[in-house]
């Protein structure tokens, strides 16, 4: 699956270390994972990233970012919400572009009365005027720590308080011993988390979804496991069904994060961001999808089932939205196209929607 949520009563922080090295990160009380994000009606994958605490050093930018603010004052402790961070909060929200939560407290608790994360907060301090300009926070596992979030006041942006505090979060977990840092994901060709890949460079690995193993950065490929490669293998199998006279189209699947709706915990449905669509829509029925999956490199013919039918059925020509859906069986699977529409070609129509 691409996508889980997990709502766990208690976390111990080995269990958090477990969770991190598996690509998750903290969503209020529970925690989640997904290889896919959806920003402004486009597709991105998720990277998630990790630093080797002991392979990094302070180097260059931090040296530079420490100089830059000698002049404030760092305070690294148990983290608290008051209604000061509260405020700094929505003054960082009015000079971004990027969607947050509406407050901290819904950010770091949700609707949650538990707590279940060891959470540490690192507050900046104007000297001058004891102004709190930054602060952010993050989890404590064991061997690990998970950067949560950071926000300052726009005003010093010049002193890059952001990066600033990352680095001094994973210093403070550096001294403590902790083996990793994982400031959480980045989204390739959407920049506004490009800014994580530029701190602790030299010790910084991602997560390389296909072989679920963490790699240097440096080896990173934006196109392997990406939704343009898999749109690529599927417009590909478009083409070979088109010339054995299969009609078929690459379609959105609007409901491809439906995994981390709580209402769905469990219900493990199907999650990928596109797929294929033959045959005819038809709002009551429930044709199988032919997916790419870039961690088996393999098609799949899948046979799903309705959890929901959506109210309202828009036009599907472009996007599915017509039923939410949970996979039941694949039917056959290929890594060559031909096969795959030929495949389709001489059985689909008949048997399959037959059986549908």
């Amino acid at each position: 699956m691409f996508s889980k949520a997990h709502y766990p009563d208690i976390l111990m922080p080995e269990d958090l270390d477990l969770y991190l090295a598996d690509g998750w990160f903290r969503w209020g009380q529970s925690i989640f994972t997904t290889s896919f994000l959806n920003f402004n009606s486009q597709f991105y994958r998720a990277v998630w990233l990790r630093v080797v605490l002991s392979d990094f050093n302070d180097d260059k930018t931090f040296k530079k970012l420490s100089k830059l603010n000698a002049p404030f004052r760092v305070e690294i402790q148990q983290a608290s919400i008051t209604s000061e961070k509260e405020a700094l909060f929505q003054v960082y929200k009015k000079g971004i572009t990027f969607k947050v939560s509406e407050s901290l407290e819904a950010l770091l608790f949700g609707t949650d009365k538990k707590r279940i994360y060891d959470t540490r907060e690192v507050c900046i301090y104007d000297n001058d005027n004891d102004k709190l300009i930054a602060c952010g926070f993050f989890d404590m596992g064991k061997d690990s720590a998970a950067g949560i979030n950071s926000f300052y006041d726009h005003e010093y942006k010049k002193y890059s308080p952001g990066k600033f505090i990352i680095y001094s979060k994973m210093m403070y977990c550096k001294n403590l011993g902790l083996q990793y840092f994982y400031p959480g994901y980045f989204a390739p060709g959407y920049p506004a988390f490009d800014y994580k890949l530029d701190i602790g460079r030299s010790a910084l690995e991602y997560l390389d979804t296909a072989s679920e193993q963490w790699l240097h950065i440096n080896t990173f490929d934006s196109v392997i496991g990406s939704v343009s490669e898999m749109r690529e293998k599927l417009s590909n199998l478009v083409t070979h069904l088109n010339s054995v006279d299969v009609e078929a189209r690459v379609l959105t699947y609007r409901y491809f994060d439906a995994n981390l709706v709580a209402d769905f915990n469990g219900y493990n449905l199907f999650d990928y961001p596109i797929f294929i669509y033959c045959l005819e829509f038809v709002p009551e029925i429930i044709n199988p999808v032919i997916v790419y999956d870039f961690r088996d490199q393999h098609y799949h013919l899948i046979r799903n089932m309705s959890v929901g039918m959506a109210d309202k059925i828009e036009d599907q020509s472009t996007e599915y939205s017509a039923h939410l859906m949970k996979p039941k069986q694949v039917i056959f699977s290929s890594d060559n196209p031909e096969i795959m529409a030929n495949m389709i070609a001489s059985a689909f129509r008949s048997n399959i929607k037959a059986e549908s």
